[in-house]
């Protein structure tokens, strides 16, 4: 059970449920679980108002601090652990998002905030751009974050899976996978492909990425909310 500073009162949740009913209902994409929206309304903390930052109460990436959530995708049978934000931008735009697509986020806005109205989706140039504007430093996967990730694709995990997991691009991943990088640490032998040739390539934490949202979600806490003004990826307070 969450802290009790972290529960809505009666009268709070009673207002949420009657602004979700007038609300119309938003469908869920077919690879989300019909339950996924009730399983993020009791893990998020919004009782500072639509416009405030809604903290993330449940598990979070080892990587980057960002909120996670794990399921069984209802299109492909497999069970994921993925990134809310990117989960929130797919309900609230009916569809899988695309790879190339990523969620930024609004200017200070921390990592747990799971508010849809600081969210956005972008390009992974504009993603890397507002980061570097912002001063924004990113991280090199430690050794053991190489190694759970190296036992993890040896068990069958995608590198698509892993990328919003630890918060690194699917590329930094897939360089794990074919030995071009941290090969003294999982031992893998180098595996040919363009070139043929090992790449020096630096491992940066981006945040897994994200359009406004439509105001019409079927999460009680999203009901009537505002989009956000400016916006910047992944800035900490």
């Amino acid at each position: 059970m969450a802290p009790a500073a972290h529960m809505s009162t009666g009268t709070e949740a009673r207002q949420r449920r009657t602004s979700t009913e007038r609300a119309p209902r938003a469908a869920v994409p077919a690879h989300l679980p019909a339950n996924i929206l009730a399983r993020i309304d009791r893990l998020t903390d919004a009782t500072g108002g639509p416009a405030a930052h809604w903290r993330w109460l449940g598990s979070k990436m080892q990587a980057n601090g960002y909120p996670q959530i794990s399921y069984r995708d209802t299109e492909t049978g497999k069970r994921v652990t993925r990134n809310v934000h990117r989960v929130l931008m797919e309900i609230g735009t009916g569809r899988r998002l695309e790879t190339a697509e990523f969620v930024l986020h609004a200017r200070g806005s921390r990592p747990d905030n799971v508010n849809p109205a600081h969210l956005r989706i972008g390009s992974r140039s504009e993603n890397f751009g507002d980061a570097v504007a912002d001063g924004r430093s990113f991280k090199r996967l430690t050794a053991s974050q190489v190694r759970l990730i190296d036992g993890m694709l040896r068990r069958g995990v995608t590198p698509e899976n892993l990328a919003e997991r630890f918060g690194v691009t699917r590329l930094a991943i897939r360089d794990i996978l074919r030995g071009r990088t941290h090969t003294k640490i999982t031992g893998r032998a180098l595996t040919k492909g363009k070139g043929g040739r090992p790449r020096k390539r630096v491992l940066i934490a981006l945040e897994v990425p994200t359009a406004p949202l439509p105001h019409n979600i079927d999460l009680p806490m999203l009901a009537g909310i505002a989009p956000a003004g400016e916006f910047s990826a992944g800035v900490t307070a």
